[in-house]
């Protein structure tokens, strides 16, 4: 039971994590007005949809686990996968 509650609160870490991962670089490029590298960008956006990811597929076990239908947080991991898939195409 203690990893429902301790697998809740990290997939909410990893979503604040993904957030600030995508945050703090347009902020950066705001005020400095200095651009980033395609590559630097491109591996922001891939550890951010990592992360989500990542608390999605902890998301699914904990709900699998309560015994509720888990089809709406397969479908999101899948369309996450692909969007990895098309963004690094």
């Amino acid at each position: 039971m203690d990893f429902l509650v301790v697998g809740t609160n990290l997939s909410g870490v990893l979503y604040v994590l993904a957030t600030l991962i995508i945050i703090i670089p347009i902020l950066i490029v705001l005020i400095s007005n200095k651009e980033f590298s395609p590559f630097f960008s491109k591996i922001t956006i891939s550890a951010s949809i990592l992360c989500i990811e990542i608390g999605l597929l902890m998301k699914t076990f904990i709900i699998k686990k309560e015994g509720k239908s888990i089809a709406k947080n397969i479908g999101c991991v899948i369309e996450f996968f692909i969007s990895i898939d098309l963004e690094n195409t």
